[in-house]
């Protein structure tokens, strides 16, 4: 209590200092011997009670207390914000890898499909090509073999009418043979080049499906 009494007293003292002293002009302000006043506030922070000093020691261990915590919150906060950016970075480089990887890898699937389906168009061709030209030799074969024995026959006068007769039925068969040979042989390049065209649309039908669901991932 004696501290309590000794505190306002100061405190008192003060007021008289502040009151007696002299007025600037045009001003509220007033000047103090700073000797003065700094010995009055000495002895004010001497004369305040045990308990006010331990308050504003346990106030400023509070604000150094505060100051450090919230020191520490920003930094762990930066360094979970700098961790996030590099883990969110990292993801995206690996996604542009796996995509990039699945773009090559599709593309090549595709080149390697065109690729076999123009050796599937080549040995089509070719095949056709062989069974025409096969068509013809054996046609032109019958029809040979047609006119030698139509000229055989018709050089005995004897049955020359008849030769004729034979000869030209023969060439009318002949002739017959040789059209449904070429239609038989036409039938079946079509089918092989139709085959050869539906085989090379599913691949790429099928490429094209996959690729287009890679660039929509």
């Amino acid at each position: 209590m004696a501290n309590g009494m000794n505190a306002i007293d100061v405190l008192d003292q003060i007021r008289a200092l502040v009151d007696q002293s002299r007025s600037l002009p045009l001003s509220n302000k007033v000047m103090l011997e700073k000797g003065e006043i700094s010995q009055l506030l000495k002895r004010l922070d001497n004369a305040l009670p045990e308990d006010v000093k331990i308050a504003r020691e346990v106030l400023e261990q509070k604000d150094k207390m505060l100051t450090e915590s919230r020191d520490l919150a920003e930094k762990t906060i930066r360094e979970a914000r700098e961790e996030a950016e590099k883990t969110l970075s990292d993801a995206s480089e690996s996604a542009r890898n796996t995509l990039n990887d699945a773009q090559q890898r599709a593309t090549a699937q595709l080149n390697d499909a065109q690729q076999r389906a123009s050796d599937m168009l080549v040995d089509a061709s070719n095949r056709a090509n062989a069974t025409v030209a096969d068509a013809q030799q054996r046609a032109s074969a019958l029809i040979a073999d047609a006119e030698m024995r139509a000229k055989q026959m018709t050089e005995d006068s004897a049955i020359m009418t008849q030769a004729r007769e034979q000869a030209q039925r023969l060439m009318d068969e002949t002739r017959q043979n040789v059209a449904a040979y070429s239609d038989q042989a036409r039938m079946n390049l079509a089918k092989i080049l139709e085959t050869a065209d539906d085989g090379l649309s599913q691949q790429l039908d099928s490429l094209r499906a996959f690729r287009q669901h890679m660039n929509n991932q």
